[in-house]
C-alpha cells in the first residue's frame, strides 16, 4: 500500500509539474504576441492584420500564400470583443479577415511561429491559421476593443484563449478551469477575473460568479482575454 501511495503521489506531482509548465508556456506565448505586435508596429507603422500595403511591406506576403492587406483603419477586425464567429470563422472579406491576417503578417515578418505560412483563412484551424495552445487544447484568436469597462480590458488589441477558433457557441469556448485561469491571472496581472489587463469570463456563472474565480469548480468553464497593448 505504501508503494502504491508513493506511485500515486508521484503521478499527481508529475501532472502538477506538467500543468505548471504549460501555464508558464501560455504566459510566455501571450507576452511573445504582445512584443511581436509592438515590434511590427515600430517596423511597419501599422498594425498586423490591418496594414493596407501588406503585399509591399510584409515579407513574402502574396496571394500565393493567401496573404493580403487590411483596410488601414487602425484596428484589427471590428470593435467586437465577443464576436467568436464573425471575425474568425473563415470570413474572407474586410475587415473580418484582418483577424486571420494578423497572425499571418506576424509569422511572415519573422516575429512569431506556430502557424503555417500557406494556411488558407477560409479554413481556420489551430496550428494552421491561428496559434495553438497545449494548456487549453485550443488556441488564440485576436480582437479589438473600444471600451474601457468590463471584459474589454481597455482600448486596443488583445488575444483570447479559446477552445475552438470557428464557433459562435460560447459554451464551446471554455477551455480552462477557474483555478488554472486564476493562476494565470495572478502571475500576469491582479488575479481578478473582471479587472486588469488579463480577464476571464463565461456565458454562465461557473467561472467567476460575483467577480471571483470559482476555484472549487474543476470543469473547464472559463475563456480568457489578454490585452496586448
Amino acid at each position: 500500500m505504501i508503494i502504491i501511495g508513493l506511485l500515486i503521489g508521484g503521478i499527481l506531482k508529475g501532472q502538477e509539474l506538467i500543468q505548471n509548465a504549460r501555464i508558464s508556456s501560455t504566459i510566455a506565448q501571450v507576452k511573445g504576441y504582445s512584443a511581436a505586435t509592438l515590434t511590427f508596429q515600430d517596423s511597419y507603422k501599422n498594425l498586423p492584420g490591418d496594414i493596407f500595403a501588406a503585399h509591399t511591406l510584409v515579407p513574402q506576403c502574396s496571394t500565393t500564400n493567401y496573404c493580403g492587406g487590411g483596410n488601414g483603419d487602425n484596428k484589427v477586425g471590428v470593435f467586437d470583443i465577443m464576436s467568436f464567429s464573425a471575425s474568425q470563422a473563415g470570413v474572407l472579406t474586410l475587415p473580418e479577415i484582418e483577424t486571420t491576417y494578423f497572425w499571418k503578417h506576424l509569422q511572415l515578418a519573422g516575429l512569431i511561429d506556430g502557424i503555417k505560412p500557406y494556411s488558407n483563412p477560409a479554413s481556420p484551424a489551430w496550428g494552421s491559421t491561428h496559434p495553438s495552445n497545449t494548456l487549453s487544447g485550443g488556441g488564440f484568436t485576436v480582437y479589438t476593443s473600444s471600451s474601457t469597462t468590463g471584459i474589454d480590458v481597455g482600448r486596443g488589441v488583445g488575444v483570447r484563449l479559446l477552445k475552438y477558433p470557428n464557433s459562435s457557441a460560447a459554451d464551446w469556448q471554455r477551455s480552462l478551469t477557474p483555478l488554472i485561469a486564476q493562476k494565470i491571472d495572478t502571475k500576469m496581472d491582479d488575479g481578478m477575473p473582471d479587472s486588469g489587463a488579463v480577464q476571464a469570463d463565461a456565458a454562465a456563472t461557473n467561472c467567476d460568479p460575483g467577480g471571483i474565480y470559482q476555484v472549487s469548480n474543476t470543469t473547464p468553464s472559463c475563456y480568457m482575454f489578454f490585452q496586448l497593448y
